[in-house]
């Protein structure tokens, strides 16, 4: 176990000049007077003055700003009340200036404090701290935010521009759809029997696809369509496009909210058109009453959408290839977007189409 003298406690005062001339920080010590009494080796070292040269000199003498009256007023105040004293480098420029002008450092906190001895002696002890380091990370701080701030003035500056070009497109293909549905209907007139009935499904074709562009135009989403909204005006305009040739009651829809693709929504709304057409043509002897059915429910993980009539008149359960045009089309587009169209029990004719759920990101 070791005595106090063996710690180095009896040359207690040569121990501490030693810490204070090791420290990292500048130490200046003063007497009431402002006198420099201690410079410390770190001190020395960043400001390029030897303690020897200012040991006993006036503080105002080797660093002028401490000579202003707003300075000296603080420093009598700290030595009346003890409380400490603190200045900021970013608030106090100059304050660490010498007498030539050179910058001790460019970025520091000078802490000022009172400090009385066993015997009573009273001293002010001015602790420098280099922040220089600090000072650059807040710069680079402010430089980084400053460059994410313009670089996200940018990305919406390009998102709004972006915008503004989908809305642009999605007019002119909306524009585009009605010129093409609005010459189809102008050569209608001209052409009967089964010319005349192949354009009404061109047609009706092209109203299915405007309804999708109608939906987007709504929709906030970029290029997502909600089928339960769309279907329900699709199925609407499809029946009253159509001739009436029997007594029709009012459709039974049942729709859950699904959000799709455009990639997605235009065969869904091209296969409900050619079946809802092939319902209303084929389906319905003329002494009966037609219904139309139309349910979407929507699953965790898909969603299953049928399309019923029931009638009487559609020939049973033949496969969707082999039933006509249309029916072939609708084969091609459940393959198109890997649906899976199966024909269930049902009083009269029906199609179930089958697609699991899209993950849609929102923009």
């Amino acid at each position: 176990m070791m005595d106090g003298s063996a710690v180095g406690y009896d040359t207690r005062e040569g121990f501490q000049s030693a810490l204070l001339a090791a420290s990292p920080v500048g130490i200046v010590v003063l007497d009431t007077a402002m006198i420099i009494r201690l410079w410390n080796d770190t001190l020395a070292s960043w400001s390029g003055t030897p303690a020897e040269q200012v040991l006993g000199v006036d503080l105002a003498a080797v660093l002028p700003e401490f000579g202003r009256s707003r300075y000296q007023l603080r420093m009598k105040q700290l030595l009346t009340t003890g409380a400490p004293v603190v200045f900021n480098g970013s608030v106090h420029r100059g304050l660490l200036a010498l007498s030539d002008g050179t910058l001790i450092l460019p970025h520091y906190r000078v802490t000022c404090r009172r400090i009385e001895d066993t015997d009573g002696a009273v001293s002010v002890v001015l602790w420098i701290e280099n922040t220089t380091l600090l000072g650059e990370t807040v710069g680079y701080l402010r430089a980084e935010i400053a460059a994410r701030r313009e670089a996200e003035d940018q990305l919406q500056n390009a998102l709004r521009s972006q915008g503004t070009l989908y809305r642009e497109l999605q007019h002119r293909i909306r524009n585009s759809l009605s010129l093409i549905s609005s010459l189809v209907s102008l050569a209608t007139p001209d052409v009967d029997g089964v010319e005349s009935g192949l354009l009404h499904e061109v047609h009706s074709r092209i109203a299915a696809i405007s309804l999708v562009y109608e939906q987007l135009a709504a929709r906030s989403q970029y290029g997502e369509v909600d089928l339960a909204v769309y279907l329900r005006q699709l199925v609407e305009s499809v029946l009253s496009s159509l001739p009436r040739t029997v007594a029709m009651g009012d459709p039974r829809i049942t729709l859950d909210h699904a959000v799709v693709s455009i990639d997605v929504a235009i065969p869904i709304g091209l296969i409900v058109n050619e079946l809802i057409t092939n319902s209303m043509k084929h389906a319905f002897p003329e002494s009966e009453e037609g219904v139309i059915t139309v349910e979407l429910r929507k699953g965790t993980d898909r969603f299953t959408l049928l399309i019923a009539d029931n009638g009487s008149g559609s020939s049973g359960h033949t496969e969707p290839e082999a039933s006509g045009l249309g029916l072939g089309i609708v084969d091609l587009l459940a393959n198109q977007i890997r649906a899976e169209l199966v024909q269930p029990d049902w009083p009269g004719t029906a199609y179930r189409l089958t697609l699991l759920v899209e993950e849609l990101p929102s923009l």
